[in-house]
């Protein structure tokens, strides 16, 4: 679309783009935010999808949401977004990013100086490095390795976890491990990680008012208890100290930021604003800071304990030169909880980082969306000195540069010479302080010992961290700053405790500058279809289907029951496979999807009515814009070229790097997890018999009654998996939550999801009852259950099951699960009007038999209800396309007798049967070869 120059005038049209075709799009190395508390290269994250990330919601609040697909957009120009506070966003210019009126604008669109940006969270940067190879702990029956994606997750999820216990959390000397979390989102980040390392998800219970409590799974308080230097038991009775696997130089870098991560989480302590003069706009900006109560007697140990924090945190980057560590009596108040009474003093260590950007960026607060949040907004005010600081050096030594080589250039023209210089390179975060407008002379050129300060900023308009916080919409994160005898003392949080999404706050977009041409990337989101990109929220790609253009129009769609139609030119045209609250969808060449797409409406006659009018009021038809072979020939030409086929074939079977790295098991047999959602053991070799008559189907019930045109998307749906279904409810049970479900498509491994997907297309249409969907009923019972329900009632019964049709059955994609799903029910045979070719062959091929009626007969004309049973005789001499008998008996006794076409074709068709299917049939073959 770009290449052909057709992407503007669609953008003029005001077309709402969706689809993999999009433009939208994000350079390669972008941080994106996840819920683990990591940002994630948007490259690096899963191409099928599975990574769990923020995302806004319709109140501009951040929520978890699924990424279902990465997507590589190949190679594109870009503009950087530059915030007030320095950082960059490198997107292209049509990507979308929501700004702080609820509006979401294009990023070449947006008004520098005016326009606010909607942020999400701070969070450090996870990426693989050279020190995880190799490396290993085991524990009793853990064994934490870095090999894997997978693996590497899981390890990182138990240093985590190990951080916070050993600082807010408790080992008895039962053995019995419990961490303590104040919010919801906490509790329910605890709960994933111990997911993903135990693959346990136990319950929380409430401890106070204050926060939950998790007690952790017996075999991993174990492991965890069996580690060098690991506490059992009252903390405060003995000498602290740090598992002795972090202090060597083998442990990755990874694994002690999520480490520090759990303990800063639990006792660390975020920005806070103090009280510095009389009035708020005097207000300081405090550091982040780690403390711990101990005992007079093992203060010396604490502090060893606090250097060693340090020099971990030096390792994953966090400048902690000028780290200061004091002792004090424990001050109490009116948030803490109450005096030990056991009488013994109690001192407080607490060591106070020197900086507080390198610390959020580097290793952040787990487990505690409170501190994070307070941090995020902290960043901002640190970050822009930090930027202004930088700028600042650079135009000192430029400037002592030019004054060197040209000794009689004044220090104006110098400063002005300089300050172009720097622009034309970068933006100019605080221009007053940047560029050193304060200075008036060479002789004032000294590089500051302590940095840079804001100093007259009333002067300049610099704004103060209170004033910058109020501007942010966050002032109400930090407490109040007045005279102690009056404030109120009770701790102050930014989220309330059981919410399941977080406050955002705005920046101001003060640049935007080309960025030259980048890798590019886009993510599509389930639900949201937004995420937290480098701070910003950023618009998704919409992928497959995606919403609706608002959720206001969703929204009219469900409470009005709405017929809304899609005209497309792509094989999607099957019920709700667009959209699932589309219900009708229309194949059309692309000019005319184009047409009806002006027109807005599918109820128009494009040959005589107009599709609207020019801007003079004259109305356009059909034939006034239709383009000329000529015309189509020209934009071919120009957007489809030899070279890129080329490129794209030429690199076809090298595999991108996650196929290059991908681990591959060993072994003659596969190892299958029975812990695993997406793969398991299917039941397809477990009653392999040999070649024999097909038997007769005798008083078989109907599982469904179904209509003309029903597609292989009806039998075996390939979208999202909605948690009110058969699927998602059997997800749910194993603890699965719905932002993790992924698509039917993900998990064709694992035949219990499929199998609960069959027949789960939401428009589905079974006569035997009246609403939509997954429902059936059950006969002669009259209950009315969900399909796979009522499968699993008839297979105890041990009645075969059977399916009517319309004409058409199967019809859409040849997916082998429409025909591998019937075959789990129970379903022996398909009576139909007409089959789709490549389904009938699919049928045969898991032995199931399709039957045709005879011509000018079906189920509406030989009064078939679907409240009968069925047998057909006669299958112990079938033969190609042979004619059968079946008698279908009413509840009354009453017997209807017709006959049916089988449509098994040829003599292979016969082979297939007699196995009992394709696989049965080559694995029969193999055993007898062998």
């Amino acid at each position: 679309m770009d290449q052909a120059g057709l992407t503007p005038y669609l953008e003029k049209l005001g077309y709402f783009l969706v689809g993999y075709g999009c433009t939208v799009c994000l350079a390669a190395g972008t941080p994106v935010l996840q819920t683990n508390g990591m940002n994630r290269r948007i490259e690096d994250l899963p191409l099928l999808g599975g990574a769990v990330v923020y995302g806004p919601n319709a109140n501009r609040r951040i929520a978890p949401a699924r990424q279902s697909a990465m997507i590589s957009k190949g190679r594109r120009e870009c503009v950087s977004i530059v915030l007030q506070d320095g950082r960059t966003l490198t997107c292209t210019p049509d990507h979308e990013l929501l700004r702080a009126d609820g509006t979401w604008v294009r990023a070449d669109e947006l008004r520098l100086g005016e326009d606010r940006l909607v942020m999400g969270l701070e969070a450090p940067l996870d990426v693989p490095l050279a020190d995880e190879e190799g490396w290993n702990l085991r524990s009793e029956s853990f064994d934490f390795t870095m090999t894997t994606p997978n693996e590497r997750l899981r390890t990182l999820a138990f240093a985590r976890l190990l951080g916070h216990l050993l600082n807010d959390g408790s080992i008895s000397v039962h053995g019995q491990a419990r961490i303590n979390v104040g919010q919801r989102l906490d509790r329910e980040a605890v709960l994933n990680d111990i997911e993903i390392v135990t693959g346990k998800r136990p319950a929380a219970s409430m401890y106070d008012e204050r926060k939950w409590s998790v007690v952790l799974p017996q075999e991993l308080s174990i492991a965890i208890m069996a580690l060098p230097a690991v506490k059992v038991g009252r903390k405060i009775d003995q000498a602290p100290t740090l598992p002795q696997f972090l202090l060597t130089e083998r442990c990755p870098v990874a694994i002690i930021r999520e480490f520090l991560g759990g303990v800063f989480g639990a006792d660390g302590h975020a920005p806070y604003l103090a009280r510095f003069g009389k009035g708020d706009e005097d207000a300081s900006l405090h550091q982040p800071a780690i403390s711990q109560t101990v005992r007079p007697e093992h203060v010396a140990d604490q502090r060893l304990v606090m250097d060693q924090i340090a020099m971990l945190l030096d390792r994953c980057g966090v400048d902690v030169a000028g780290a200061r560590i004091f002792e004090y009596p424990v001050r109490r108040s009116l948030s803490s909880y109450p005096e030990a009474d056991d009488g013994v003093p109690r001192i407080e260590v607490r060591m106070t980082l020197p900086d507080g950007v390198s610390f959020i960026t580097n290793v952040g607060y787990r487990y505690c969306v409170d501190k994070t949040l307070k941090a995020s907004a902290a960043a901002v005010y640190w970050r822009t000195v930090d930027h202004i600081a930088r700028q600042r050096l650079w135009m000192l030594t430029r400037l002592s540069v030019l004054h060197r080589e040209e000794p009689k250039l004044t220090f104006a023209a110098a400063r002005t010479t300089a300050a172009a210089e720097l622009e034309k390179h970068e933006t100019l975060i605080f221009p007053h302080y940047s560029t050193l407008r304060g200075s008036g002379s060479f002789s004032h050129l000294i590089a500051p010992s302590r940095g840079f300060r804001p100093l007259q900023r009333k002067k300049v308009d610099f704004p103060s961290p209170v004033a910058l916080f109020k501007e942010m919409g966050v002032r109400d994160w930090f407490s109040e700053l007045r005279k102690h005898d009056v404030a109120d003392h009770k701790k102050r949080y930014c989220v309330e405790k059981e919410a399941l999404d977080l406050p955002t706050f705005s920046l101001r977009v003060i640049d935007r500058r080309p960025a030259r041409e980048h890798d590019v990337y886009d993510l599509t989101i389930d639900e949201l279809h937004a995420f937290v990109a480098n701070g910003v929220l950023a618009h998704n790609c919409i992928g497959n289907s995606g919403p609706l253009a608002t959720p206001e129009i969703e929204k009219e769609v469900k409470d009005n029951d709405l017929n809304v139609v899609s005209v497309l030119s792509g094989n999607r045209n099957f019920e709700g496979r667009i959209h699932p609250l589309v219900k009708s969808s229309y194949l059309a060449s692309p000019p005319l999807v184009v047409a009806y797409a002006l027109a807005g409406t599918v109820h128009i006659d494009l040959e005589d009515e107009p599709i609207g009018n020019d801007k003079s009021g004259k109305p356009v038809f059909l034939k006034d814009i239709w383009p000329t072979p000529d015309e189509v020939n020209a934009v071919m030409n120009k957007a489809i070229t030899q070279e890129m086929y080329a490129t794209e074939y030429g690199k076809i079977f090298e595999g991108d790097r996650f196929w290059k790295t991908m681990p591959s098991p060993t072994g003659a047999m596969f190892k299958w997890d029975s812990k695993s959602t997406y793969v398991h053991e299917p039941p397809f070799f477990k009653d392999i018999a040999g070649a024999r008559d097909v038997a007769d189907i005798a008083n078989a019930r109907v599982l469904a009654v179904l209509g003309d045109s029903v597609t292989t998307d009806h039998i075996s749906p390939a979208g999202s998996i909605p948690a009110a279904s058969p699927a998602g409810q059997y997800l749910v049970s194993l603890g699965v939550k719905p932002v993790d479900f992924n698509q039917y498509g993900t998990r064709r491994g694992n035949h219990e999801v499929l199998i609960r997907g069959t027949f789960a297309n939401i428009r589905l249409r079974n006569g035997l009852v009246e609403r939509e969907g997954w429902w059936t009923k059950h006969l002669p019972s009259g209950e009315e259950m969900t399909i796979y329900d009522a499968s699993m009632r008839y297979q105890r019964e041990r009645t075969p099951l059977v399916i009517l049709a319309g004409k058409e059955y199967g019809s859409g994609s040849s997916r082998d699960w429409a025909a591998k799903g019937p075959l789990l029910l129970g379903v022996r045979a398909v009576i139909a009007e007409t089959f789709e070719r490549i389904h009938r062959s699919n049928l045969v091929g898991m032995g199931i038999l399709p039957l045709q009626y005879q011509p000018g007969q079906n189920a509406a004309s030989l009064g078939l209800t679907g409240a009968e049973t069925f047998t057909i005789r006669g299958l112990s001499k079938l033969a190609p396309r042979a004619i059968v008998d079946v008698e279908a008996r009413r509840a009354n006794g009453e017997i209807v007798r017709f006959k049916a076409l089988a449509r098994v074709d040829d003599p292979v068709d016969i082979d297939y049967m007699r196995s009992g299917g394709v696989l049965n049939f080559v694995f029969g073959e193999l055993l007898a070869k062998n």
